[in-house]
């Protein structure tokens, strides 16, 4: 799988990111007064994957594009059993009634704490201004207690395991391709130094050419994530 992906055009972390600038990294490496974005690490997220194999049986066009076809096939056969569980049918539901797709998915995705639990990473009871509004406060609560049911009753934890050299070659292709072309110097000299932000740079298999940008404000910082699909594959299907 290469992961050169495409880059989502409203996201904060994405439209520089491919630029091939080194000049700029080379000023960024040099300036000591600025925060070090040279340090940027891809990474697989637990909590993204969750979220897009859920709203993946629940039908979502946008979350049935994934171009791998050994991830798809680890996929069917892991949760054969569980394309009625409750929480795919409210996923079915909450897209109906609410909307809930593309963005709004990935977003509860980053406001929880991590797969197991599922639970809220900062109160929803004061509204996050983060959190898509096309969740509503008591059906997201919801949804998250069958997530929940969901991992549990799947041995989510299992299927990641049963995909770890994948997860490992995607995010090191990507990581290649960041740590050798991406000018991460444009974000302070566009908008300024942020002390207060912190970059997340995710791939995710199952999503495809589908690309998101995310953010999660939690204990004074804003945690902003380019959740970017892997829409190119190589000859093997990887």
């Amino acid at each position: 799988m290469k992961c050169i992906s495409k880059v989502p055009i409203q996201v904060l972390l994405v439209l520089p990111l491919f630029a091939l600038n080194s000049a700029g990294l080379e000023k960024l490496n040099n300036d000591a007064t600025k925060p070090d974005r040279t340090k940027l690490k891809v990474m697989i997220d637990p909590r993204v994957e969750l979220m897009s194999v859920i709203f993946h049986l629940a039908s979502n066009p946008e979350y049935n594009r994934c171009r791998s076809v050994s991830y798809m096939a680890n996929l069917n056969e892991h949760f054969a059993e569980y394309r009625y569980h409750p929480a795919v049918q409210m996923a079915k539901k909450l897209r109906e009634t609410r909307g809930i797709s593309y963005d709004a998915v990935m977003c509860m995705a980053v406001h929880i704490k991590d797969i197991n639990s599922c639970s809220e990473i900062v109160p929803f009871e004061s509204r996050p201004d983060t959190l898509d509004p096309r969740w509503h406060i008591g059906e997201a609560r919801r949804f998250l207690m069958l997530c929940r049911d969901f991992v549990k009753k799947t041995d989510f934890n299992a299927f990641l395991i049963k995909n770890q050299l994948q997860y490992d070659i995607a995010v090191s292709r990507l990581q290649q391709l960041v740590d050798s072309k991406a000018n991460l110097a444009w974000f302070d000299e566009f908008f300024g130094p942020r002390d207060d932000v912190d970059f997340n740079l995710v791939i995710s298999i199952l999503n495809g050419p589908g690309n998101y940008g995310c953010r999660v404000k939690l204990e004074g910082r804003t945690k902003i994530y380019s959740i970017l699909g892997a829409w190119r594959i190589d000859r093997l299907g990887w």
